[in-house]
């Protein structure tokens, strides 16, 4: 079985520089895209005598309510979907997706070019009544949750879609172990700190027109119907397969449910044919 769900906010942090200031405290929150980028040394600041750096990074959260009802996943693919539209694209580079840990707000920004909208989420606070711990959610277990350890994919060529398989961190919800506020998206910390820029990745947001460039959590379980009817072996051991199409749902005989042990009878028996 398969559901999927969409994500009920997202959003771009970043510092970019604009016009020789850092826009820190600017949102995107309804912009069309997720912008990932890494700036090095592309912008001068007066009040900086070393390399300058900008960066972005992305955050996505489902509600993972609706799974609470039924048996636990055995896989969570969190899909954000490439959106390439002729602009610069990098290569041979990682993205990292960490469990968040504290909830944010998605903001009501759009404007992606001069970052002129305030609000939160930004770059210095996950919501009005919530600065992050250290500026872009950056520090461990305070901003973002380690205890699952990173999900990372690799992209060589720079055009792939992101698909991770999070069913760590969907269990572990569902369970309580943690608290579900989402996933912050980045650089692996290797590009974050190298002397390259690595501009743009864009996907599609929770915005995007299109609804096929949305992000999605495809939630799957692996129930099947094995049946082996076809090739019985005689004077050997057999094993016999039932099915319900209800998950965690006993058989029934007319009104009375069956359940326990030695509940029900196999019968063999043959049939003659007359001609």
């Amino acid at each position: 079985m398969i559901r999927i769900l969409r994500p009920i906010k997202d959003t771009t942090i970043t510092d970019k520089v604009i016009h020789g200031e850092r826009c820190t405290d600017a949102n995107v929150g309804q912009a069309g895209t997720l912008d990932l980028f890494k700036l090095y040394d592309e912008t001068y600041l007066p009040s900086v005598t070393g390399s300058v750096v900008e960066l972005s990074r992305l955050l996505v959260a489902f509600d993972y309510d609706v799974l609470r009802d039924g048996p636990m996943p055995d896989k969570a693919t969190l899909k954000l979907v490439d959106v390439y539209g002729g602009q610069t694209t990098p290569s041979n580079f990682t993205i990292d997706v960490w469990p968040l840990s504290r909830s944010f707000e998605e903001g009501r920004g759009s404007d992606v070019v001069a970052f002129r909208d305030l609000d939160v989420a930004n770059w210095l606070s996950a919501s009005n009544v919530s600065p992050w711990a250290t500026a872009g959610a950056a520090m461990a277990d305070s901003d973002y949750y380690t205890g699952l350890g990173v999900f990372s994919q690799s992209f060589a060529r720079g055009d792939e879609d992101l698909e991770i398989d999070v069913v760590a961190h969907v269990s572990a919800s569902l369970v309580d172990d943690v608290e579900n506020h989402g996933f912050r998206v980045s650089f692996s910390e290797a590009e974050e700190t190298d002397e390259k820029t690595w501009f743009v990745k864009r996907f599609g947001s929770v915005q995007a027109y299109e609804r096929h460039v949305k992000p999605t959590l495809m939630v799957e379980w692996y129930d099947y119907h094995q049946d082996d009817t076809g090739e019985p072996l005689l004077n050997s051991s057999q094993s016999f397969f039932m099915y319900s199409p209800t998950p965690n749902q006993n058989f029934y005989s007319g009104s009375l449910e069956l359940s326990g042990a030695n509940c029900m009878n196999l019968v063999l028996a043959t049939r003659t044919s007359v001609a």
